[in-house]
């Protein structure tokens, strides 16, 4: 049976989901950081995915409660299918999507789809602090 405080983290709302491949897990961490330090409530994986809870089903459940879904676009993340299946749940829930650049990347026929119309903005040329 849950306990309190899987109900509650259950029932909250997150203002940024991070999406990003896992190969770019130091940026996301790194955003995260610098929004969580402006008061922001993020959700990143596998930080928070409680124990125990399918992976599929807790990521879903986050985007669904989030204000905004934050993607760090890069070359990985552009072929992730796990990143386009985010992206495919923040359009399904109507949450807006903030592209980030990690690198120069030039987004493929199916990303581009989902993102052409959207402002991105820039996080390069490294480090990334700046940004």
């Amino acid at each position: 049976m849950p306990d309190q405080k899987d109900f509650e983290e259950s029932t909250s709302f997150f203002d940024v989901f991070v999406s990003h491949s896992s190969k770019d897990a130091e940026a996301g961490r790194l955003f995260c950081d610098a929004l969580e330090s402006e008061e922001f409530r993020c959700w990143i994986a596998p930080r928070n995915i409680p124990a125990g809870k399918k992976w599929a089903e807790a990521i879903v459940d986050a985007i669904a409660v989030s204000r905004m879904l934050l993607l760090l676009l890069s070359a990985e993340s552009g072929v992730s299918e796990q990143v386009m299946n985010e992206i495919d749940q923040a359009v399904k829930h109507k949450i807006p999507i903030f592209p980030v650049r990690l690198e120069e990347f030039t987004p493929g026929s199916e990303l581009s789809y989902f993102i052409s119309r959207r402002h991105w903005f820039d996080a390069y040329p490294a480090p990334l602090a700046p940004h």
